[in-house]
């Protein structure tokens, strides 16, 4: 007989989160790679930058973040957790990356 699929979990741990900067416009893009899905498909990731909290659609793996009036240099923090059917995976470890911005509001740029 056939051996049973296990059954299924939340995604694991995304391993790799990255922040590219765009210093002349304020943009910051964080790329990750997709985590094992735990046996169901990723339906979405949750990013946080800070106190803000992002859904970014699962087939997609980078978000491009827009900082507006920056002035001076600040230090933000992204985390991003998979989610699937089942649940959601764990925080990613914060990832330390530097803008320049005001404290404000992030918008999200793009779709």
């Amino acid at each position: 007989a056939p051996t049973p699929a296990p059954n299924p979990t939340a995604p694991a741990v995304i391993t790799q989160l990255s922040a590219s900067l765009d210093s002349s416009n304020n943009k910051v893009t964080l790329t990750w790679k997709a985590p094992n899905n735990g046996g169901s498909h990723i339906t979405q990731y949750i990013v946080k930058i800070g106190e803000d909290s992002y859904n970014i659609p699962g087939q997609r793996l980078s978000a491009t973040f827009l900082f507006s009036r920056a002035t001076t240099e600040t230090e933000r923090t992204a985390t991003i957790a998979a989610v699937n059917s089942i649940g959601t995976g764990a925080d990613l470890d914060p990832t330390i990356f530097h803008i320049l911005c005001k404290e404000g509001k992030h918008d999200r740029n793009g779709k």
